[in-house]
């Protein structure tokens, strides 16, 4: 594998995590960290580089809007990461074409990813792969989905909890908002694109609770939320005929839910969690979280047998580099997929986030310690 450079773009905590992958594992000669915040990305490159132990890392300010600035940053990039708000990530998806770089996103809301799908012409003609929706969910989630559904001759229901949770919840909402308040209303709000009954439909989301227990971690809570499946349903609908259910559902400490469910029915909920997000911030600062993806997948095997599949992460904050367990499923991910983009994909064009080979995902954050834990059960149907 040649040299490369790379660029991410944002240096919050997610962005520096992609950074520090793809110095690791990208082979890289370089990798910008750029930001609007020179501060933000000033810091991100002194801490990338003092845990890679070497200067691999440059940081620079940048807008991102500005198409000449854009295009002599961009100049000799392979590809880079859009570790920015959702709504940036049409924009940059044409900047990425218009300057040859391959690019991933971090997705979250499911009509911008549509809108950049409708790019993929543009894309493939100029032989660069682009990627939405990678990071824990959508993206390592999905790819974990269908690791999972591979293992069936005839899939029938599927179901992803995901969450991010501290490891030492606090009343009363037990969450310690690790990405931007803004991806979280968006995440609570509207509809949840689902396959129910072999059809692709919407549920409301927040609309119902269903408990799940954890091994080590105890109970917690689940519950439809947007954009976790992204493009998946219609996608895998189309591969997987036979599938009639697949759902995502976030995980989160009892009584979290009933408390945005109530906030959303009173039409508070961006104001209300503002306010506990406020009170979380004046607090002392714990980093400790949790972050779990676990798929549980049903259908039939080759012979008939009935089959469960159960495919299970848990990652938890990690001390030796200060990355959380949001920041490693996520900023890893997005790495993975640029890296894939970058040395395995070999057709350009608007890709969906699950085209990845489910097996190189999973064999790739093995590499970076975070393994999947699988349980199998067979009956006579």
């Amino acid at each position: 594998m040649k040299e490369r450079r790379y660029a991410v773009f944002g240096a919050g905590r997610q962005g520096r995590a992609a950074a520090y992958d793809l110095a690791r594992f990208g082979n890289a000669s370089e990798v910008l960290i750029a930001d609007r915040d020179p501060y933000a990305a000033g810091s991100a490159e002194v801490e990338v580089n003092d845990l890679l132990g070497k200067k691999v890392v440059r940081s620079l300010r940048i807008d991102v809007a500005d198409s000449m600035e854009m295009r002599r940053v961009l100049w000799g990039i392979d590809g880079f990461v859009g570790a920015m708000h959702y709504a940036l990530n049409h924009a940059l998806t044409k900047t990425a074409i218009e300057n040859g770089c391959h690019m991933v996103d971090l997705g979250g809301n499911t009509g911008v990813v549509l809108k950049q799908h409708e790019l993929h012409r543009q894309a493939a003609s100029v032989c660069v792969s682009i990627i939405p929706d990678c990071g824990m969910a959508p993206g390592f989630d999905v790819n974990l989905a269908c690791h999972v559904l591979g293992q069936f001759a005839r899939p029938e229901k599927l179901t992803i909890y995901c969450g991010g949770i501290p490891q030492r919840p606090k009343p009363p909402l037990g969450y310690h908002f690790p990405f931007a308040l803004s991806g979280l209303v968006n995440e609570c709000s509207g509809y949840a694109d689902i396959i129910n009954d072999g059809e692709v439909t919407q549920m409301s989301t927040l609309f119902s609770f269903e408990e799940i227990a954890l091994p080590e971690i105890g109970l917690l809570e689940a519950t439809h939320t947007s954009g976790g499946l992204s493009t998946a349903p219609w996608t895998l609908q189309a591969k997987y005929p036979t599938l009639r259910t697949l759902e995502y559902k976030t995980l989160r400490y009892p009584g979290h839910w009933k408390i945005l469910r109530d906030l959303t029915k009173e039409g508070r909920l961006a104001d209300g969690l503002k306010e506990f997000e406020s009170k979380e911030r004046a607090s002392p600062h714990d980093p400790e979280d949790i972050g779990i993806v676990s798929v549980h997948g049903h259908g039939l095997t080759k012979d008939g047998k009935a089959l469960t599949v159960i495919a299970e992460v848990v990652d938890r904050y990690d001390a030796v580099t200060g990355f959380t367990a949001m920041q490693r499923l996520t900023g890893f991910h997005a790495s993975i997929a640029l890296i894939a983009a970058t040395e395995r994909l070999t057709v350009g064009g608007v890709h969906a986030v699950e085209s990845l080979d489910p097996k190189m995902v999973v064999d790739e954050f093995a590499k970076r310690g975070i393994t999947v834990d699988e349980t199998h059960a067979v009956c006579s149907k």
